[in-house]
């Protein structure tokens, strides 16, 4: 069996060792001297992981020898074997060869990008190739590349011919040596147990998920990251989102109706005649804060908690026996909650986006980090209003930071940190048996670091928590009591699915909102209470165990927006009855906190609303005062209230021409948003640094 399967492992071995030293490489060509100490402290973790990424390579590529090599073991002809030799050379060859050329090309594509593969890699085929291609000619010694890499060919196709040179096909006594293995049910049994073991390696980890980009986040420094990851897989991944997502040149613009009519489409979603917005419609979102002489003087902290699966609708089932509030629901009767409120979209990803951008989910498109514009630093950006009235700005998540890629993304937003779970467990050090669920830390360890940050600053700060805790598979800690959670009659009549998952999902939901409540009790108890504001808001509703219908889409998608505002600060009169969305708390936040502020949105302050303010919710839904309008595909149903906007069920309108003109206003905002987009695209060429900054 040796001879058969032993050159495959050899020369497994031998191109794992290859890959270290790209890695290697990789390290010492890209690291600078501030990040020494954190790349000596991880090393070991990052090599260690970048081990088991390059193994889960090696293994994928020889599954296919490995079933040939079963299926020539099963006929027990002589000429199978070496057949299987001499395909066997030329595709591992192929194969490694193939990765050789990805790893190297991996390393060009960081020394512009400062990252791995990802969708820009897209940008060599629809960007101007020539100059591109030219580009590459100044900046690299090609003749010097194609030489050596010739030099490394040679040495693989002969390596790789050494170890698996054809073997004789009869050996003295007549026996193929090939076939000796074969003849007992133990070494029948080889290739099998190989080819499984080998399969297990692929997938490269016996946890829940295969082993992905997001194992690769082992510190909290993002170059160290990068280190533990290789290119092979995140090529892979960038043309899986590729096939996934399309191209993202889809004209929104014309598709909404407004081809050669973009300052139109300001028009209708402002509100304004046409002759106001003049040649460079992205000033007309333009807005500023009045002049506050007490938040000038104040300058409080700013905090943003996005909590997963925060919806709106369960609380009107709140009471003793189903207490899902907890410690919270003092906080949501003594402050402010507005509830008729909906999030950027029914997902995390596109929530967050919405946040963070300040601009809407284009529907159909990729989102934005997973896109040309990943690189891309928006004027609508949500902390760049704060870093020029001079706050530290953190983005902070509860898994790990290379999720979605969001680590690329975001500190081109405004943010000047971006932090995870590996940064949270070195600064806390917490029980690590009470530390981590499946998607990340539980709940009160990020609002245990979100008030370390707080606690020790020495600039007023801006920070954005995204949580993990209340998602599938519902896991809270170990140890926690859970209050009272009896379903009452008029919910557990319009539950569906399993008991079990209902309450795993009440008891998180419940575990969710009891850390909220302990945070803000330590925040509001501190010093930190009387100059830090908070908002609260879900990144989306939870679904799955209520059907909701049409006429109930608030109920469905609703979430809330708490905010605490510190009394010096708060407003004598808020009207929480008025309809809003993701896209309006910065915009309020901004007023509160910023004087005399410029900033760049296309939401507006909830706090001073214009009449008739109109929401959507991911290009799918628009509500207004008038009732709401939500899209079929192929074209659009109308829906009037029975009662108050916003807090009652909806009623088919078909044709109702009062309603008709959210449907325009709702296309007007994705032209809008597609608009601004490329011209903040075009003015900074998308990407920072790359091949366009040559040109």
């Amino acid at each position: 069996m040796l001879d058969v399967i032993g050159p495959l492992v050899l020369l497994g071995v031998v191109f794992l060792g290859v890959m270290t030293l790209f890695r290697a490489g990789f390290a010492w060509r890209f690291s600078s001297p501030d990040q020494t100490p954190v790349l000596m402290e991880y090393l070991l973790r990052a090599f260690w992981m970048g081990f088991r990424f390059d193994l889960a390579v090696i293994c994928y590529l020889n599954v296919i020898p490995l079933l040939g090599l079963w299926g020539i073991q099963a006929w027990g002809k002589p000429l199978g074997w070496v057949l299987w030799r001499r395909a066997a050379r030329w595709y591992l060859v192929g194969v490694y060869g193939a990765v050789s050329a990805i790893l190297a090309g991996d390393m060009g594509f960081y020394s512009y990008f400062q990252d791995h593969y990802n969708v820009m890699i897209f940008g060599l085929w629809e960007d101007d190739t020539l100059a591109l291609m030219q580009t590459f000619w100044k900046n690299y010694n090609l003749p010097v590349i194609f030489l050596l890499a010739g030099g490394y060919g040679w040495g693989l196709v002969w390596g790789t011919g050494k170890l698996l040179r054809p073997a004789q096909p009869v050996k003295a006594g007549g026996v193929h040596n090939s076939t000796r293995w074969q003849r007992s049910w133990g070494r029948r049994m080889a290739v099998p147990l190989v080819l499984l073991v080998t399969s297990a390696g692929g997938r490269g980890s016996f946890g829940m998920y295969p082993l992905n980009q997001m194992d690769a986040a082992i510190s909290p420094s993002l170059f160290v990251n990068q280190v533990a990851f290789n290119g092979v897989f995140s090529l892979a991944r960038a043309v899986g989102l590729r096939l996934e997502n399309g191209n993202a040149e889809t004209d929104v613009v014309a598709a909404m109706g407004y081809g050669g009519q973009v300052a139109q489409a300001y028009a209708d979603f402002l509100g304004k005649p046409l002759a106001s917005i003049g040649d460079d419609p992205e000033k007309s979102l333009e807005k500023t804060t009045p002049v506050n002489p007490l938040a000038e003087k104040l300058r409080p902290h700013v905090v943003l908690l996005v909590v997963e699966s925060w919806g709106s609708w369960w609380r009107g089932f709140q009471g003793p026996d189903f207490d899902l509030d907890g410690e919270l629901g003092p906080h949501l009767k003594s402050d402010l909650l507005f509830s008729r409120f909906l999030p950027g979209g029914n997902g995390t990803i596109v929530s967050l986006n919405t946040l963070v951008s300040n601009l809407p989910y284009l529907p159909g498109l990729p989102h934005l980090q997973e896109s040309r514009y990943m690189y891309t630093s928006l004027e609508t950006g949500a902390g760049l209003p704060f870093q020029r009235q001079g706050y530290d700005t953190l983005f902070v998540y509860g898994g790990t930071e290379s999720w979605r890629d969001i680590d690329r993304y975001i500190p081109r937003q405004g943010f000047s940190e971006v932090k995870g779970q590996e940064e949270i467990a070195r600064t806390l050090r917490p029980d690590p048996e009470r530390f981590t669920h499946t998607w990340g830390v539980y709940d009160e360890w990020l609002w245990d670091y979100t008030f370390h940050r707080l606690r020790s600053a020495k600039k007023p700060m801006f920070i954005m928590a995204l949580s993990t805790t209340n998602h599938p598979p519902y896991e809270v800690p170990p140890d926690y009591q859970p209050l009272p959670l009896k379903v009452p009659p008029a919910l557990q009549s319009r539950l569906t699915g399993s008991a079990d998952i209902v309450a795993q999902r009440f008891r998180s939901f419940q575990y969710s909102n009891r850390m909220l409540g302990r945070f803000l009790n330590r925040l509001k108890a501190s010093p930190l209470g009387s100059h830090t504001i908070v908002a609260i808001t879900g990144d989306h509703n939870f679904g799955g165990i209520v059907d909701f219908k049409d006429e109930e889409a608030m109920a469905w998608r609703g979430v809330p927006l708490y905010l605490y505002i510190p009394p010096a600060l708060r407003p004598k009169r808020v009207n929480t009855n008025v309809l809003g969305n993701h896209q309006d708390i910065l915009p309020t936040l901004y007023h509160l906190a910023l004087s005399g502020q410029r900033y760049t949105a296309l939401g507006a302050n909830l706090l001073n609303l214009p009449p008739g303010h109109r929401v959507m919710d991911e290009g799918w839904m628009a509500v207004g005062p008038e009732g709401s309008v939500i899209s079929r595909g192929s074209g659009w149903d109308l829906y009037r209230w029975q009662g108050e906007p916003g807090d009652s069920l909806l009623i088919k309108a078909p044709g109702d021409p009062r309603i008709d003109p959210l449907r325009r206003w709702l296309q007007a905002e994705l032209a809008v948003s597609d608009d601004f987009l490329k011209r903040q695209y075009q003015a900074g060429r998308g990407a920072e640094p790359g091949p366009e900054e040559v040109r």
